[in-house]
């Protein structure tokens, strides 16, 4: 059996646990978790539905980690290409994050990065340097400026600058 395979009949049996249990905390994990896996193996509609539902039990239980959800939905947008969806759920996501863990937190940064992802795609991209400029700054503050993904913003961050300003 191979780890995806493996990691899916996990978590099916930890879904089932909490439902019997009745924890929509832990069944919102659970689904989400779950919803991750398939998404690794391109089950992109499957996993959808189960962000969605993650989601709906957040938003019932004024859960603000329903934050991490609309980053994993954003993601699972954004490989689907529907910047439109992608650009909601994260700009819902750094809200969330915003509010209650500050601007300055790996988190928030993480978010606003693949915020500026989409941007960039879109064509916005002096909007896309703006956000990865803040989120490059957050993180080599946090993480240091030897973390490899601090490095991989950065030379991202770069290449809009020099798109953007070979624009002008």
């Amino acid at each position: 059996m191979g780890q995806f395979q493996q990691a899916e009949k996990l978590y099916e049996k930890s879904l089932s646990m909490v439902e019997r249990i009745g924890d929509k905390n832990a069944e919102a994990i659970a689904l989400s978790n779950l919803a991750s896996v398939y998404a690794s193996q391109s089950r992109l509609s499957e996993a959808e539905a189960l962000y969605s539902k993650a989601l709906e039990i957040q938003k019932e239980s004024g859960n603000w980690q329903s934050a991490t959800t609309y980053n994993n939905l954003g993601n699972l947008y954004f490989s689907l290409h529907d910047l439109g969806k992608a650009h909601d759920a994260f700009q819902k996501s750094a809200a969330l994050l915003r509010e209650h863990l500050g601007d300055d937190h790996p988190d928030t940064s993480s978010v606003l990065s693949n915020l500026a992802y989409v941007l960039d795609e879109e064509g916005k991209n002096e909007e896309a340097a703006v956000l990865f400029r803040e989120s490059l700054e957050n993180l080599k503050n946090t993480l240091g400026i030897n973390h490899p993904y601090v490095i991989r913003l950065a030379e991202r961050e770069r290449s809009l600058t020099k798109s953007s300003s070979g624009r002008s």
